[in-house]
């Protein structure tokens, strides 16, 4: 049976306006990044709990990453194959903390690129705040092919992007009701 303390502890947050969530790559030419637009997560945090993230699932829209080009959106679409997998997630399986002076999380989980899924482990740097938000930094490299994607290329060919993006986040969790409260 859970405990009063628990269940007051334990808390639904939702990402904040302010968060970004972004992926960045290289190529022949020039490095490159496109940002989410519209992530959107939903997680359960118990900041009193070894674990504290009890539960975390994180949707990108594929159609909303924004690479501030045209041409880069229309290729890394069509090479994530957006109409028929229109989404990127993350769905948390384990996060433990990291011992050490600073709050950090060992966190266990899967990422499902293009309809395939692949564990993806990465340390998460996390500062909670007295009224129960919370910030969340991280990285974690991935291989485009690794979810069947191959890796866009433009101008004929000339221009070819390398296999390895960093997915990167810069997070802020409040509660669930507050980050809605605009929604009818």
């Amino acid at each position: 049976m859970l405990s009063l303390a628990t269940l007051i502890a334990a808390q639904i947050l939702a990402l904040a306006p302010d968060s970004k969530v972004w992926i960045e790559g290289d190529s022949n030419l020039h490095p490159w990044s496109c940002a989410a637009t519209r992530p959107e997560s939903k997680m359960e945090i118990d900041a009193g709990s070894p674990e504290i993230a009890r539960s975390l699932n994180l949707l990108i829209e594929v159609s909303g990453l924004e690479c501030g080009s045209g041409k880069m959106n229309e290729k890394l679409r069509e090479a994530l194959r957006s109409e028929k997998h229109p989404y990127i997630e993350y769905s948390l399986i384990k996060a433990q903390r990291v011992p050490g002076e600073k709050l950090e999380l060992d966190v266990k989980g899967e990422l499902t690129i293009a309809g395939r899924t692949q564990p993806v482990r990465f340390t998460v740097g996390v500062e909670m705040a007295p009224d129960g938000t919370a910030r969340a930094r991280g990285k974690v490299d991935v291989l485009m092919s690794s979810f069947g994607v191959e890796p866009p290329t433009a101008l004929l060919g000339v221009l070819k992007t390398y296999d390895k993006v960093t997915v990167q986040f810069e997070i802020r969790a409040v509660p669930f009701s507050t980050a809605h409260a605009s929604l009818p």
